[in-house]
């Protein structure tokens, strides 16, 4: 009797274990405490109120994810659990160890805003809702958006290592919002025609060019727009200023110029004569 009682109370034990370990692995793997704090103080995802973020409760989430000036986030590993939420919006707190995101598997994901984050590159959601991408201040080199058509805003400013943006196969005429202002080495946008995208002119630097092939162009970095001549004689000649010595004043060599005295003096009686446009003057 007692062995068979010893036989059952072993059973009863596996069959405990196995139970347990069901239940752990339908929790959401989520090492940042950061982001696992904020996911389970949002009682719209953590709708049992428990310590964990059940696999269940991931997927029934069909809202936004907001973060908003938290505390540092590392790691947004967990997300990809989410697969129906709509919105990201993740603002002045996130700084990758790994600064690659992709959401190209998030099947209902309208909308992507991420700004003051060290977000190197990424992936955007392969559906036909994604609509509003939104990136301030980030380290993105390339952005690669071409071939979203669903696509309606595109604000993407004060990134300032962003070189290049991909516009191929969007139609300009459905953008009912953009921004490309403020991205110091943005010299190239690509689109599928030229005059197509003049309705963007307005919404990019002057420095910043339309192009049929980004790869096509010099990468010397985004130029300043100069059309007095006097003025921009005197720059090139300014060894201070022109420190590569070619035939254009670089964005990066105003911002990096530190001598506001020799500035003031040489450069204000030329801005004006005739041709007085002095909008270059933003970047020193």
């Amino acid at each position: 009797m007692k062995k068979r009682l010893c036989f059952l109370s072993r059973g009863i034990f596996l069959l405990c274990l196995m139970l347990s370990s069901v239940v752990s692995a339908q929790n959401v793997h989520i090492p940042d405490p950061v982001f696992k704090n904020y996911l389970l103080n949002n009682y719209s995802i953590n709708t049992n109120n428990d310590s964990e973020i059940q696999l269940e409760e991931a997927l029934a989430y069909k809202g936004s994810i907001s973060i908003y000036d938290a505390p540092v986030i590392k790691d947004l590993t967990g997300l990809e659990a989410f697969e129906n939420f709509t919105f990201l919006v993740v603002s002045g707190s996130l700084q990758l160890t790994n600064p690659h995101l992709d959401f190209s598997n998030f099947r209902y994901l309208m909308s992507v805003s991420i700004q003051e984050s060290n977000l190197s590159s990424i992936k955007l959601p392969n559906n036909d809702y994604f609509e509003r991408i939104t990136l301030h201040k980030t380290e993105i080199e390339n952005l690669d958006l071409s071939g979203f058509a669903s696509l309606r805003s595109i604000m993407v400013d004060n990134n300032a290592r962003l070189k290049t943006i991909n516009l191929k196969g969007i139609d300009i005429s459905k953008i009912y919002s953009a921004w490309f202002m403020l991205n110091p080495n943005l010299y190239c946008i690509q689109v599928d025609d030229i005059a197509s995208a003049y309705p963007l002119a307005s919404k990019k630097e002057i420095y910043t060019k339309f192009s049929l092939d980004c790869s096509q162009m010099p990468d010397v970095g985004a130029v300043l727009d100069i059309p007095n001549l006097g003025t921009k004689h005197l720059m090139l000649t300014n060894t201070q200023l022109n420190t590569n010595g070619d035939a254009e004043i670089q964005v990066s060599e105003a911002e990096n110029y530190n001598n506001e005295e020799l500035y003031l003096r040489d450069f204000y009686d030329f801005g004006k004569v005739a041709n007085n446009d002095l909008s270059w003057i933003n970047h020193f």
